[in-house]
């Protein structure tokens, strides 16, 4: 009985959504994260929103997260995991104080119960825990 549960909270319409058309003069995406939403978010039928803020090395080959920080903790693992699995090009620009890299670049992430669902514009972030991968 328990698996047929699981079955059909995976197959209900939760959408995690980073924005796609964020283009900066800091980094190229080269492909856009693909956050998952975290199953225990589904089951307790809850939405939330991130931002990562992480810094991209060696040409766009290394990312170092910094810092997340997001409104609910169930869903910062899934962001940072998203940002760590996307590829970023550097390009070297007149002036660039460090070869290859780029700091500070934020990322943000929406996890939407339905594809309809929108967040409050008030939303209280908390940062996520000590310990971030890089």
């Amino acid at each position: 009985m328990k698996s047929l549960i699981a079955l059909a909270l995976l197959a209900l319409p939760y959408v995690a959504i980073a924005k796609p058309d964020i283009t900066t003069i800091e980094a190229e995406v080269l492909e856009p994260p693909r956050p998952v939403f975290p199953l225990i978010a589904s089951l307790l039928g809850v939405s939330g929103y991130c931002e990562v803020r992480f810094s991209v090395r060696d040409y766009g080959d290394t990312i170092k997260i910094e810092d997340a920080a997001c409104t609910s903790p169930i869903f910062c693992d899934a962001a940072i995991n998203a940002i760590m699995k996307t590829r970023y090009k550097v390009t070297d620009e007149e002036g660039t104080k460090v070869p290859g890299r780029r700091d500070n670049i934020v990322y943000p992430m929406s996890f939407l119960l339905n594809r309809d669902a929108q967040l409050p514009n008030d939303l209280e972030t908390l940062a996520c825990a000590a310990g971030l991968t890089s």
